[in-house]
C-alpha cells in the first residue's frame, strides 16, 4: 500500500467560518487559523465530539512542550501550567511551534500507510466486514439492518470520500456499537466505544481557539497537579492485540486518542467502500481520572460514567455538570472564567446496543460564580419534587378515569418543558431567582390545568378502587386540590427568597412519606 492522504495537509476537518459558511481545512490549518474559525461544523454533534478530542490531544501535547512564544520549555509545575495557559489565552492563537510538533509526527498522519495508517490497524483486515453506510454516522446501518430514513441513498451511501471517511473514522472509534464480532473464541466481549459509554460536556468559546483552550485542562481534576507527559497514539508504537485489557490512560492526550476499535478502511477507485473492524483495547471504566470531559454518577465508593438511555432534560444533568467537580468546570473557575457556554452530547443505542438510535445534544450558557451554586442546587431539588407531584397528579387522574395500567409518564413531558426556563436562569444571577420560581410555578400550573382539561367526565365523579387490599377514592378534583396544596408548600405565594424556599423544602421533605400509588 502506498502512502496517501496526509491529514496534516489535506482538507478534511469541517469548520464554521464567521459568515456561517462551512469549509474543510487541514490539521495544520486548524492550528494556524483556529482563532479565525467560529466552531467545528461536522455532520453530527457526536462527530464534533470525536473531532475536538483529537484536536485537544494535539493541543495538550503542544502545550506541554512549548510556551506561548514557541520556545520548547516542557512544563514542570502546576503554577507554570496556569501561567502558560493564561499566556496562550492572551495571545489569542496557537504558537507556530505547534506546526513543528505536527511535522515531527507527519508519518503517523497518513490515512493510508503500509505500516501505520492513521487510527487504523493492518491486523483488522481479518475483522468483521462492513459497508461504507456503517461508517457514516448519519446513515449508519449494519450488514443485516437497513435504515429506512437516511440522508443518503443509492450509490452515494455505498461510498465515502477520503475526507468524509477520516471524520467518521474518529466517530466510529469512539461511538461504535457492539456488532463487531471477535476473530477467535475466548476473547472478552466487545463493549460500546468509550465515548458511547459517556455523556460528554465541553465548554464553548467565541471561536475554535477559545473552545480548544477552555477544554485544555492541564491539571488533574481541574485544580490538582500536572498530568503525566502527554502520550497520544501517534507518539507510541502501534499495538495490535485484539480486545486486550489495559490500564486506564494516565493523561488526556492518551485517553482522547484511545482506540476502542481496530479498523482498516477499504478503498476502491479513490473512494472508501467499507471497512473491517475488531474490538480494540479496553479498561475498567470506574472513574478514569484522565477523562476531563465526561459526567459521572458519584457515590461513596465509586464514580461511574453517566450513559444516556433517553433524551434527558438539561436541568437534570446540571448538578453533574456544574457541581460534581467536573474537571473542565473546575478548571474554568480556577482561571477566573465566570461565565461560559457548554455543549452536552450523548449517544443512545437500541436495547442490545447493536445500532445507534439517536444522539442527545444540548447547548447552554452558565454563570460559574460559586456563590450562584446554591441557587441552582436548590432550584434542581425543587423542580424534582414538583415534577414528581405532576406524575402523581397524572396517575391519580388516570385512576379516577378507570384507565388500565396508569403511569406517571406525564412528568417526563413536564420535565422537558422546564428546560427553557432553566436555560434562561443559568445565564443570569441570584437576583433572578424569584422570577425563576414564578416561571416554574406558572409552568406547573399550566401543565396541571392541561391534565384537568383532558380528563374524562367520569373522573370528576370519581371511583373507589381497591389497592393493596384497601379501598381508595380517586377523583380528579381531589387529585388537583392535593397537587395545588403540595405546589404551594414548595413555592409559597409569599416571599420567595432562597432562605424561604430552603425552609419550605425542608418542611416538605420532613413530612414526605413514601407515597403509595394513588395517594
Amino acid at each position: 500500500m502506498k502512502k496517501e492522504f496526509n491529514l496534516l495537509d489535506e482538507n478534511w476537518v469541517r469548520v464554521l467560518l464567521p459568515d456561517y459558511a462551512v469549509k474543510e481545512v487541514s490539521l495544520k490549518d486548524v492550528f494556524t487559523h483556529s482563532h479565525e474559525y467560529m466552531d467545528l461544523a461536522g455532520e453530527t454533534d457526536t462527530q464534533n465530539v470525536a473531532m475536538i478530542r483529537l484536536l485537544l490531544a494535539v493541543a495538550h501535547s503542544g502545550f506541554a512542550r512549548f510556551n506561548s512564544n514557541g520556545n520548547e520549555i516542557p512544563l514542570s509545575s502546576r503554577n507554570e501550567a496556569i501561567s502558560r495557559w493564561k499566556s496562550y489565552w492572551s495571545l489569542g492563537r496557537f504558537p507556530e511551534a505547534f506546526l513543528k510538533y505536527l511535522e515531527e509526527y507527519r508519518e503517523r498522519f497518513w490515512l493510508f500507510h503500509p505500516d501505520t495508517p492513521f487510527y487504523q490497524a493492518n491486523e483488522a483486515k481479518k475483522g468483521t466486514a462492513f459497508g461504507a453506510a456503517k461508517l457514516n454516522g448519519e446513515i449508519s446501518e449494519s450488514n443485516n439492518k437497513v435504515r429506512m430514513f437516511a440522508t443518503r441513498s443509492g450509490e452515494a451511501k455505498m461510498q465515502l470520500t477520503y475526507a468524509e471517511a477520516a471524520r467518521w473514522l474518529l466517530f466510529i472509534n469512539g461511538y461504535d456499537d457492539v456488532s463487531v464480532k471477535p476473530s477467535k473464541a475466548g476473547l472478552p466481549s466487545v463493549s460500546i466505544g468509550w465515548l458511547g459509554q459517556n455523556t460528554i460536556v465541553y465548554a464553548i468559546g467565541r471561536n475554535l481557539f477559545e473552545t480548544l483552550m477552555m477544554n485544555l485542562v492541564p491539571l488533574q481534576n481541574g485544580n490538582g497537579e500536572l498530568w503525566p507527559k502527554p502520550c497520544p497514539i501517534w507518539e507510541r508504537l502501534p499495538r495490535s492485540d485484539e480486545r486486550k485489557k489495559i490500564d486506564p490512560p494516565s493523561n488526556p492526550a492518551e485517553l482522547f486518542t484511545h482506540q476502542s476499535r481496530m479498523i482498516f478502511l477499504k478503498r476502491e477507485n479513490g473512494v472508501i467502500t467499507g471497512f473491517n473492524a475488531l474490538g480494540g483495547e479496553f479498561f475498567d471504566k470506574e472513574r478514569v481520572v484522565a477523562e476531563t470531559m465526561a459526567l459521572y454518577i458519584l457515590n461513596s465508593n465509586s464514580a461511574k460514567p453517566l450513559r444516556l438511555f433517553n433524551d434527558v432534560p438539561l436541568w437534570q444533568l446540571l448538578d453533574k455538570i456544574l457541581y460534581n467537580n467536573q474537571d473542565t468546570v473546575t478548571w474554568l473557575r480556577l482561571i477566573g472564567i465566570s461565565s461560559a457556554g457548554f455543549q452536552t452530547c450523548g449517544m443512545m443505542y437500541d436495547s442490545k446496543a447493536m445500532k445507534f438510535v439517536d444522539e442527545c445534544s444540548k447547548r447552554f450558557t452558565a454563570n460559574l460564580d460559586p456563590n450562584f451554586a446554591v441557587y441552582i442546587s436548590v432550584g434542581i431539588e425543587l423542580c424534582r419534587y414538583i415534577t414528581n407531584e405532576i406524575g402523581v397528579l397524572s396517575y391519580n387522574i388516570q385512576m379516577a378515569s378507570g384507565k388500565q395500567n396508569p403511569t406517571e409518564l406525564k412528568k417526563y413531558e413536564f420535565s422537558s418543558n422546564l428546560d427553557l426556563i432553566w436555560s434562561r436562569f443559568l445565564s443570569s444571577s441570584a437576583t433572578a431567582f424569584e422570577y425563576f420560581l414564578r416561571m416554574v410555578k406558572q409552568s406547573a400550573l399550566d401543565f396541571s390545568k392541561s391534565l384537568i382539561d383532558n380528563a374524562s367526565p367520569t373522573s370528576f365523579r370519581g371511583r373507589i378502587v381497591t389497592v393493596n387490599g384497601k379501598e381508595k377514592y380517586y377523583c380528579t378534583a381531589k387529585a388537583y386540590n392535593s397537587f395545588l396544596y403540595y405546589l404551594n408548600r414548595l413555592i409559597p405565594e409569599e416571599s420567595n427568597s432562597l432562605e424561604t424556599i430552603e425552609e419550605h423544602l425542608s418542611s416538605y421533605k420532613a413530612d414526605l412519606k413514601p407515597k403509595e400509588e394513588g395517594e
